[in-house]
């Protein structure tokens, strides 16, 4: 069955013991479904539908600091950097935000290629500073377009029952039915282990995806 979010809701009221609107309120219950959906499923799964390349055109007059869209749950390595006549460099990834700043003091104004980047909240910093103009590429993790309508579906219909499963365990959890959520526990698994086994299947056998940081 092809699952849409008329079908993920009535799951979901089965699952959590909720079937009428009394108990859980459509407006509530479209929530729940997008705030997993939306939010929590590209963190769980690693899918090329959630999977985009990130560009960012550098010029000699920025700062050397570039704001992350809220879409943008993650970039992934390698950090690469390419300029106007198609030399293409990998930037260092610098996780410790006073190491940056000790190595690259905001005091010091010199421009340069970048050679190493930080990401602190939704920023990324890139130093030194551009010299001139380059092009910063990385695979990025991106959260998806939001359920409306009941006929919507989702980016893999099949995602439906994980939705489902892992919705009804967020619902019973903030409401303090611990046990209830641990009964779906191995019927969230299965269904996320279906996802990351199909996902392997459509990756030729030299490909791997880049690693997270």
């Amino acid at each position: 069955m092809d699952w849409n979010l008329s079908h993920i809701k009535a799951k979901v009221r089965k699952l959590t013991g909720r079937p009428d609107i009394g108990q859980l309120s459509e407006e509530d219950l479209l929530g729940a479904i997008n705030q997993f959906y939306v939010h929590m499923l590209p963190q769980e799964v690693n899918v090329r539908e959630i999977q985009t390349w990130r560009e960012i055109a550098l010029t000699s007059t920025d700062s050397g600091e570039y704001a992350l869209e809220s879409s943008v749950l993650s970039l992934e390595k390698p950090f690469t950097l390419k300029d106007e006549g198609g030399m293409v460099t990998i930037l260092d990834l610098l996780s410790d935000q006073d190491l940056f700043f000790r190595l690259f003091p905001e005091s010091d104004t010199q421009r340069d290629r970048p050679r190493a980047c930080l990401i602190y909240g939704r920023t990324l910093t890139l130093r030194p500073r551009p010299d001139r103009e380059y092009t910063f590429r990385a695979a990025a993790t991106t959260t998806l377009d939001a359920l409306e309508d009941d006929t919507d579906s989702p980016a893999d219909a099949k995602w439906g029952p994980f939705i489902a499963y892992g919705t009804a365990m967020e619902i019973l959890q903030e409401n303090g039915e611990d046990s209830e959520a641990s009964n779906l526990r191995d019927a969230y698994s299965f269904h996320l282990n279906s996802i990351a086994r199909k996902q392997v299947r459509q990756i030729p056998p030299d490909k791997r995806s880049a690693p997270g940081f």
